[in-house]
């Protein structure tokens, strides 16, 4: 596991599975539909309950670049934040930058000391792990540094090594460029 501490927020690497994580909210991609039948979404689903779906659809369609937060079922977290974000299995950047700002938003509205972040440009989605990596952790960076923030854990929580070993080196790349 590897940590960085900024500002009063701990940033932590953690590779793993992200339904078993304690947390106030946790991060999911998603497409304006709010579909929970692939991917991240689907294994939320099955772990946390139909009622999380359930209570997403009431309020679909939601705009690409948008944020939809839910309950989490019998997550180990308060709170679901849909992130529109994936379009016919692709994430532009710049949804994926608004998405997570708003996301980074709306922590501070809902009082959010923790929040669970999975690698968002999923592989369905097809997307540059390396140069996704950077930006949500550059945002994530950029965020902590320009505000004050109820966040005091943000953990990355990846599947895999692969995926750990690209936050890994791009949070040790930001770390000498940003000096924290």
């Amino acid at each position: 596991m590897v940590e960085a501490r900024l500002k009063n927020t701990l940033i932590e690497l953690l590779q793993g599975d992200i339904t078993t994580v304690s947390a106030d909210a946790i991060l999911t991609p998603a497409d304006k539909s709010l579909s929970m039948e692939r991917g991240l979404a689907s294994v939320i689903k099955k772990v946390g309950g139909d009622e999380i779906e359930q209570e997403a659809r009431l309020k679909i369609p939601i705009p690409m670049g948008s944020v939809l937060v839910t309950g989490a079922g019998s997550l180990m977290a308060k709170h679901l934040f849909h992130l529109a974000i994936i379009e016919k299995k692709y994430i532009e950047r710049e949804v994926l930058r608004k998405a997570l700002q708003g996301a980074l938003r709306l922590s501070e509205a809902y009082q959010i000391k923790s929040m669970a972040v999975p690698f968002l440009g999923s592989p369905v989605a097809k997307s540059p792990a390396d140069a996704f990596a950077r930006l949500i952790l550059e945002e994530t960076v950029l965020y902590i540094q320009q505000n004050e923030t109820t966040l005091e854990k943000i953990i990355f929580c990846l599947y895999n090594k692969e995926f750990y070993k690209y936050f890994e080196d791009q949070l040790n790349f930001l770390r000498q460029t940003y000096f924290f």
